[in-house]
């Protein structure tokens, strides 16, 4: 081969070289990303779940006593893939008396999970 022919190479082996760097950091990155996606729509589900059941206890309670759950706020800790470790949910509940439809009472129910 001459001398220019292999200058030649050494270039497409180099570029290619370096597609194929970018093509599996841009892999790498999009699993990476899934996976922060999915932890974040676990987490989302599970508040989601905390908040229903916060809010039925708390209809519960106004049912049987009269009275809304006390504290109205608090901290729920969820196992992490059922092993000793755990994460915390904190809930908030703020009652607005008579801002629901006849005059009714509303109670949301707030729920700040892990990393949010």
């Amino acid at each position: 081969m001459k001398n220019n022919e292999n200058g030649a190479i050494l270039i497409t082996v180099a570029v290619l070289t370096l597609v194929m760097m970018i093509l599996v950091v841009s892999v790498i990155s999009l699993n990476v990303s899934q996976i922060k996606t999915n932890r974040h729509q676990a987490q989302r589900i599970k508040a989601e779940q905390i908040a229903k059941q916060i809010f039925w206890q708390n209809y519960s309670s106004l049912s049987l006593t009269g009275s809304p759950l006390n504290p109205l706020t608090g901290i729920i800790n969820i196992p992490i893939n059922g092993g000793p470790s755990t994460e915390a949910y904190e809930y908030t509940i703020t009652p607005t008396p008579g801002a629901g439809p006849g005059g009714t009472d509303v109670y949301a129910v707030d729920v700040q999970y892990p990393g949010q």
